[in-house]
């Protein structure tokens, strides 16, 4: 960001909610290998056993699901730490966004270089960037006479309410007047 800007509360938002998935991930990671280290020795404490004391079916059967437990559980803890990736890359996609957003409403039209030198990433990494925001449908993405990528955001939009104090003929006169503009601007 340009020196002196601040984030917005958005940005921010998205940043926190990045911050807690990427917690999230690691406890869930953490779970699962303390997890599967204990479901590990239970197994290797089963076939001690079983090599010395000669157990039956039934009770090895019951023995090899309660020491598989572990395991399940490791294996499931694993799958949601996979999960939150996602919710990891979208929050920062966001934050990204609402900081690209800020920064166009200074400076305009976005290229590249603009991302280089406000973010201080390079070439391929700034490429990357407009290319995954150029895919959200609050920008609109335009190619330069020169070839290159350049973000802008849609400005937001605006509802004209009637004023009260007109007349109901003058209400209806105006809102006949802004649909024939609306219809002439989506030819």
């Amino acid at each position: 960001m340009p020196s002196g800007t601040k984030l917005n509360k958005a940005s921010l938002a998205a940043l926190q909610a990045s911050r807690r998935a990427y917690s999230s991930r690691a406890a869930w990671r953490v779970a699962s290998g303390l997890t599967a280290a204990f479901g590990l020795l239970a197994v290797m404490l089963l076939i001690g056993v079983f090599f010395i004391a000669k157990l039956s079916f039934f009770p090895l059967l019951m023995a090899s699901i309660i020491a598989a437990a572990p395991l399940v559980f490791a294996a499931l803890a694993f799958r949601k730490s996979k999960q939150t990736q996602s919710l990891i890359q979208s929050s920062l996609d966001r934050a990204w966004l609402e900081s690209t957003k800020q920064l166009a409403a200074h400076q305009g039209p976005i290229q590249a270089e603009t991302l280089m030198q406000a973010y201080g990433i390079d070439a391929d990494q700034a490429s990357s960037l407009l290319v995954r925001l150029g895919a959200n449908e609050e920008v609109v993405t335009q190619i330069t006479d020169d070839g290159q990528l350049a973000l802008s955001v849609h400005p937001p939009f605006r509802v004209a309410v009637p004023d009260v104090q007109k007349e109901p003929e003058q209400v209806e006169v105006l809102a006949d007047s802004q649909q024939e503009s609306a219809n002439k601007a989506s030819w």
